[in-house]
């Protein structure tokens, strides 16, 4: 080991002590940060939301940086909890839940292999299924029985808080988690006029007409979905993951503040309409992107496939050319020579050679049969000119 390397490595630990600090402090603060803007959404009580951008931020702290955040995680869920109505000793116990929660998500995922650039099928299953609809029971259970053992939810509003609570993390992680996974993968730098004035369309078009939805007292939620298509069809998750986030933050906007739709009806009513609505979006833009990413990965995989063997065919029938051109100039040297034998032997090498790049190219088109002899059978005679026939005697 040389010198410089054995002081990069000396100085290794310190930095890597402060590099950790200052990753779980940023990730605690983002948790924060999300979840004091979060609550005023807030539908049953002061801290049960229909949205819960937390948990997202918390999955991707731990995705990006490791299990090694989660005190960060922690200490911004207790900061949180403990500014609010409840007796102060809920706040550890429902920071431990939403701690918890993430964590468990963060192992089910890394047992998938799961890959944080979300551009195969699998991986969207796996955020789904086990990242959200499964590790987010941990938070919703435990922070509503500790609500409901502390006195600030009724046994009649247990299973509403639950549902609404899991819903909020489940959706905090299918919104958030998808477009901060993006935006840290984001490369700057302008893409071409087309496309940029594209997406602008796209955003605006999908926000204006969520407002106009939701602003209308009829049915009409079913005109969001066009734009969700347009977006992972001509973006993948790219627009996928920015269309679902607006369309899911003016729904909530519109169910917290009874507009259009939502004006009339009952808290029940507005949970199982925007709910509904919410995770039909999400899971439609999200598998909708994951698809689209698997479609396009896998054509341009058989373009370059096709291009390797085009290149492998071309470089064959050179090889080919080569030896005949070879075999037959040396032959025919042989046969102006008197040497006979030379040219008989230079012939049957010729045809040696020929027959095996031939059987090679056969192999490589999926067909491993030998090539023998009068295999090579032509659709018409070989057009030889009267001078290069054989005198007869």
């Amino acid at each position: 080991m040389d010198e410089g390397r054995g002081t990069t490595v000396a100085g290794a630990p310190g930095r890597g002590r402060l590099v950790v600090v200052l990753e779980t402090v940023l990730v605690g603060v983002l948790y924060y940060a999300a979840a004091r803007l979060s609550l005023h959404a807030a539908l049953v009580g002061t801290s049960v939301t229909p949205v819960w951008p937390p948990s997202g931020i918390a999955l991707v702290g731990l995705l990006v940086f490791g299990r090694r955040v989660s005190p960060g995680i922690f200490l911004g869920a207790f900061l949180v909890n403990v500014t609010l109505s409840p007796p102060v000793w809920t706040a550890p116990v429902i920071a431990a839940g939403n701690t918890l929660a993430p964590l468990a998500a963060f192992e089910l995922l890394r047992a998938t292999r799961f890959e944080i650039r979300l551009d195969r099928l699998r991986d969207a299953i796996a955020l789904v299924f086990l990242g959200a609809l499964g590790a987010m029971t941990i938070s919703a259970s435990i922070g509503t029985t500790t609500l409901w053992l502390a006195g600030a939810i009724k046994g009649q509003s247990y299973a509403a808080a639950w549902s609404v609570w899991w819903t909020g993390d489940v959706m905090g992680v299918l919104v958030f988690s998808p477009f901060l996974l993006l935006a840290l993968r984001a490369r700057f730098g302008l893409p071409p006029i087309a496309r940029l004035l594209e997406a602008l369309v796209l955003f605006a078009g999908s926000g204006v007409v969520t407002v106009a939805v939701f602003r209308s007292h009829l049915q009409l939620l079913f005109l969001v979905f066009p734009f969700l298509i347009w977006a992972a069809w001509r973006f993948e998750q790219a627009g996928a993951a920015p269309v679902t986030l607006i369309v899911t933050v003016i729904a909530v906007w519109a169910a917290v503040n009874r507009v259009g739709l939502f004006a009339h009806e009952s808290l029940l009513d507005r949970m199982i309409t925007l709910q509904s609505f919410n995770g039909s979006v999400a899971l439609t833009a999200f598998f909708l992107g994951a698809t689209t990413a698997e479609r396009n990965r896998a054509q341009a995989e058989e373009q370059v496939l096709r291009a390797r063997e085009a290149e492998l065919n071309r470089k064959r029938a050179l090889e080919l050319n080569d030896e005949v051109v070879q075999g037959l100039s040396v032959a025919t040297y042989a046969f102006g020579s008197g040497e006979i034998s030379t040219a008989q032997r230079a012939i049957a090498h010729t045809l040696r050679a020929a027959r095996q790049i031939v059987s090679d190219l056969l192999v490589a088109s999926g067909d491993g049969r030998p090539i023998g002899p009068g295999d090579l059978v032509r659709e018409r005679p070989a057009l030889l000119r009267e001078d290069a026939r054989e005198p007869k005697p």
